[in-house]
């Protein structure tokens, strides 16, 4: 105990600053003692009969001796924002090793307001001593030896140095109250995530001076040099969640938080965090889309010759030029990045190949036959295939984004049948009818049912039409078809009587289709309701579509015979038209000029389109 009096003597007979580096010294011997009995006693007192818990009997002696002197010098301090030694707010965390239960008896464990301001000063003043250490490490920047093939430089190692270290002293000090911890952890984050948007836009800095007076070799090696700094820095940020602790924190205060509804400590330190990724995400990527932007002209060069080529040209010697560009390209590349950095690089060039694709399928599309869509359809996947490389390049997640869709999507109807794509449109039709809840054109009542090799459909009643004729009401028939026409090339459409002037008509009308089983329970096998009104001199209106799939009907989702056809419940259709005036399937089917199916197809479709309001 000669060491604690001499430092206590010490402490208590100055002020202000002196008394508090003394208190320092004191704690600093204090928390080496504890440090060695953690390390060469507690265990050996712990595995004897009595189990004795030495590291946490000595703390709570250290405390009590020290609680008195330690609140004196606090009260000196207080008033004045001196600086605190970090030796002193560490010595705190060894009341871990106390039981819980014991801890607030422990008088050292309630000054930890008194440490507050300090605390959060010190993430101010880290905050600025990191800016400048990163403006030192850029003008002293050299080539890192790390042993390893990519190649970065020391100007990243110093910044994520910096962020260590600030993590490191946060997780030692191990501050005991969840809700000022918050709000520094909060500071600490935006606080990294400036330093590194800092560092990047200095790098990017320096990368345009050398953009001008390098010969190209270089220029290519300084950029992967320079974006792999830039990622080296930005994945240190990606373990700040774990290295801080940061869910104890939230997930301690998440369960305190009274509110119960709202944004969470969670997702708010979650959404700093993703903002603060994405921000240098966006950067590395623009530092990197001159690459792209590079190759982008002789890429659609390649791409128009791909597409272009004769139709007995299969398709991968066809897309065989392209392929071998790519490559040719990312060969440095490919040696000299990061992963993360080689898959921003393949995303860009994954773009371009895709804008240039579709930018040759909207081109003359009248004059292109079904092969020109086949082998661009199947270069396409060939194309996926490289850039995927069988797992070391882009995930499917990445190459199969809302871009490819679109393309994929387009060449596959392209390169349809136009009877296929007809099924197409009205299985679509099929779903939205399923999904459809309004009434805004009036509903039909129908009973459907198969019975002997006989499909029977009843048409009951409409209700609310809507008013088609000039004198507000309107002359309502409704035609039933068996879609498609290939299950049921025996049925022809059949349709009811019209019902003058009324919006309400009441047909009570029993039709009969030949049918059999197995067709009524092919998949997409419908029934097409169309509610039209008669008009004697010009031709007749759409009123509105149902379409009701003949899967689930009695007979046909039993397999068995109905025996009580009147005692069915009617189905209620809600009628409908068509609200997308730009859907791909009919505009696909419009570009085929010369197919009088598709004309004809698109032309009575275009009659059921909703005008517009």
């Amino acid at each position: 105990m000669h060491v604690y009096d001499r430092h206590r003597e010490a402490s208590i007979s100055t002020g202000g600053d002196v008394a508090l580096e003394s208190l320092a010294n004191l704690a600093l011997h204090l928390t080496l003692d504890l440090q060695a009995g953690h390390d060469f006693y507690d265990h050996a007192f712990a595995s004897t009969a009595l189990k004795i818990p030495y590291v946490a009997l000595n703390y709570k002696i250290f405390e009590k001796v020290l609680s008195e002197d330690t609140l004196k010098v606090l009260t000196i301090i207080q008033h004045h924002r001196s600086h605190v030694p970090t030796t002193l707010l560490l010595s705190f965390r060894y009341q871990e090793h106390v039981p819980a239960g014991e801890r607030r008896a422990l008088l050292l464990g309630t000054v930890w307001p008194h440490f507050l301001p300090f605390v959060s000063r010190w993430v101010d003043v880290t905050s600025y001593r990191v800016l400048c250490r990163i403006r030192i490490a850029i003008l002293t920047d050299r080539v890192a030896n790390t042993g390893e093939p990519v190649q970065y430089t020391t100007s990243a190692v110093d910044t994520t140095s910096c962020f260590y270290h600030v993590k490191t002293f946060w997780r030692h000090l191990a501050w005991p109250d969840p809700c000022s911890s918050y709000t520094m952890l909060v500071k600490m984050i935006e606080s990294m995530s400036g330093a590194a948007d800092y560092y990047v836009y200095l790098l990017q800095q320096r990368l345009h001076t050398l953009a001008t007076d390098t010969q190209e070799d270089e220029r290519a090696q300084q950029l992967c040099i320079t974006v792999n700094n830039m990622e080296h820095v930005r994945h240190s940020l990606t373990l700040l969640k774990e290295e801080l602790q940061i869910d104890q924190v939230t997930q301690i205060l998440d369960s305190q938080d009274p509110r119960g509804s709202g944004t969470t400590y969670t997702d708010h330190v979650t959404s700093l965090l993703l903002a603060g990724l994405g921000n240098l995400d966006s950067k590395i990527a623009g530092s990197m889309s001159p690459v792209a932007d590079k190759m982008r002209q002789e890429l659609q060069k390649d791409v128009f010759h791909l597409a272009w080529s004769p139709d007995s040209l299969p398709a991968e010697e066809a897309v065989r030029p392209l392929l071998e560009r790519l490559y040719a390209s990312l060969a440095t590349y490919s040696a000299a990045l990061l992963k993360n950095n080689l898959d921003r690089l393949l995303h860009l060039l994954w773009l371009a190949v895709l804008n240039a694709l579709t930018e040759q399928i909207g081109k003359d599309t009248d004059e292109k036959q079904e092969a020109f869509f086949v082998r661009l359809y199947d270069a396409l996947r060939l194309l996926r295939e490289f850039f995927h490389a069988h797992g070391r390049g882009l995930d499917n997640n990445t190459l199969m984004g809302e871009e490819y869709s679109f393309l994929e999507r387009q060449l596959r109807l392209h390169k349809t049948p136009t009877d296929s794509l007809i099924e197409a449109y009205h299985l679509e039709r099929l779903l939205e009818q399923e999904r459809t809840e309004g009434t805004e054109y009036g509903s039909l009542f129908v009973r459907v049912y198969f019975n002997h090799d006989s499909l029977c459909v009843e048409v009951l009643q409409a209700r609310n039409v809507i008013p088609l004729d000039p004198n507000g009401f309107s002359d309502p028939f409704v035609v039933i078809e068996l879609l498609p026409k290939r299950l049921f090339p025996g049925s022809g459409p059949q349709q009811t009587n019209v019902h003058k002037k009324t919006l309400h008509p009441l047909f009570d009308e029993c039709f009969e289709f030949p049918a059999s089983l197995e067709s009524c329970q092919a998949e997409g096998a419908m029934i097409l309701f169309t509610l039209m009104d008669h008009d004697v001199i010009t031709c007749n209106d759409f009123g509105g579509e149902a379409f009701l799939s003949l899967n689930t009907i009695p007979g046909v989702a039993s397999s068995a015979s109905v025996d009580n056809f009147h005692g069915l419940k009617p189905i209620e259709l809600n009628l409908m038209f068509q609200k997308d005036p730009d859907n791909i399937i009919l505009k696909v089917l419009e570009t085929r000029t010369n197919d009088k199916m598709a004309m004809d197809f698109v032309k009575k479709q275009k009659e059921r389109i909703a005008k517009p309001i």
